[in-house]
């Protein structure tokens, strides 16, 4: 006995075929159109099920009714492709020969026997019938054929993506084995631009600024900015959303060109609130032990105050730290004037400081003429027509009342300043602790 052969049952199925399949047959059908069924189904609900299936997807027809009798074989066998095109191209040219009319020219082939009006109808009705279901399978042919060709042609893009990739491996891993990947990277690839920065996501993230801890909070800003690798442009915009107060002045009096450069806005604020070297120099110098701090506290806090005095003057490296000390030690000895005029010329080396002071000198020296003296006094009992003897001392060589030494005069001694000072502070701390 033949096996069923499905594929030969599609390709011209009919009702007869049907009724001649066996249940394990029908199943088989219906599970080839997806359908849900089980082995307990009887053998009338599986041939209902695959009916249905195959009166949707247009393989089969459903019987006309009893107002028009239609032949079984009419209804059920359908044409061949070579009949299904004949009778189509007939009748397109029978609708195109009457020019558009309703009337129908019955497309039946001749038919034995003595003809009937009975007979006619159901040729008709058959034809037609056989007409659809061919047009219906060849579209059916066509959609399949379309959808194979597509299948196929994304078939082998799939294939050739994947045999791309495949050999590009190959080449990164022989390229990465000769050492040169990466600067056929740099050469080849397609010049990438990063995101713009948003300002405005990151403003809440720059510290809270406080007039009393200005140099903490540039410290504090600038490792924040190195640790979020926060663009130096966007720096200043940064900072200035935070500011208050007196350093919000001192940035609106800057220029937009200035105000958009952090070292120039940093530089500002520092300025308006005296942070200058000399003022951590001060600081650290005349920074005391507090009578509740600890040692360690008074350690730390010495330090910190150094480390400030040392970078305000950018002398982190031993030869400019040894610069820094010597001038101050040489500014020591010096009056307050010329400590002044070296300190408005910001010079940081120590011969420089010294021919600014020796300039200094030179010019401010005073020299009396016996001439044009104006506080010159007389002798007593000199001659009136003989010139006055000026009595000047030179301004150099005056003597301190108080520390006893020459080129001074007690106001600007600097001895007297230092002791009156310590004094006033011993005053107070006996003062507080009474």
């Amino acid at each position: 006995m033949a096996s069923f052969d499905i594929e030969a049952f599609l390709v011209w199925p009919c009702y007869e075929q049907l009724d001649r399949c066996k249940k394990d047959e029908l199943i088989e059908i219906a599970r080839h159109f997806s359908l849900v069924v089980n082995r307990q189904m009887v053998k009338k609900e599986l041939r209902a099920l695959v009916v249905d299936e195959m009166v949707r997807k247009g393989l089969l027809v459903l019987a006309v009714s009893a107002e028009l009798p239609v032949s079984k074989g009419l209804v059920e066998d359908p044409l061949s492709q070579g009949q299904a095109a004949e009778f189509i191209a007939t009748e397109e040219k029978s609708g195109d020969s009457e020019g558009g009319e309703s009337c129908e020219v019955p497309l039946t082939p001749p038919r034995r026997g003595p003809p009937s009006s009975v007979g006619s109808t159901d040729s008709r009705v058959g034809n037609k019938l056989k007409i659809r279901l061919a047009r219906l399978q060849l579209e059916a042919k066509d959609r399949e054929q379309d959808r194979q060709f597509q299948l196929e042609i994304r078939k082998i893009e799939a294939d050739k993506e994947v045999r791309i990739r495949i050999r590009q491996m190959e080449l990164d891993s022989e390229l990465r084995a000769s050492g040169v990947v990466g600067n056929l990277r740099e050469s080849f690839s397609l010049p990438s631009h990063p995101p713009a920065f948003n300002v405005g996501k990151n403003v809440a993230l720059v510290p809270v600024f406080r007039e009393a801890e200005v140099d903490a909070y540039f410290g504090a800003f600038e490792r924040m900015a190195a640790a979020l690798q926060w663009p130096a442009d966007a720096w200043a915009l940064l900072v200035q959303c935070k500011l208050h107060g007196r350093a919000q002045e001192a940035v609106a009096a800057l220029s937009l060109e200035d105000s958009l450069s952090y070292d120039l806005v940093k530089r500002a604020i520092l300025r308006v609130y005296e942070l200058v070297p000399e003022a951590y120099r001060q600081k650290f110098r005349n920074h005391r032990k507090g009578a509740n701090q600890t040692h360690v506290e008074y350690a730390r806090e010495k330090g910190m105050l150094l480390h400030k005095w040392i970078d305000s003057c950018d002398a982190a490296e031993y030869s400019a730290f040894k610069e820094l000390i010597l001038m101050e030690e040489f500014k020591r000895g010096l009056p307050d004037r010329i400590v002044g005029h070296i300190n408005d010329q910001k010079v940081q080396s120590l011969s420089a400081a010294a021919v600014l002071a020796d300039e200094y000198v030179l010019m401010h020296k005073t020299v009396f003429s016996p001439a044009i003296a104006e506080n010159s006094r007389r002798m007593p009992g000199a001659p009136v027509g003989q010139p006055a003897r000026v009595f000047t001392r030179n301004k150099e060589e005056r003597e301190c009342h108080y520390c006893h030494q020459p080129g001074h005069l007690i106001n600007n001694c600097l001895i007297f300043e230092a002791e009156g000072a310590a004094t006033k502070r011993d005053q107070a701390e006996r003062h507080r602790l009474n």
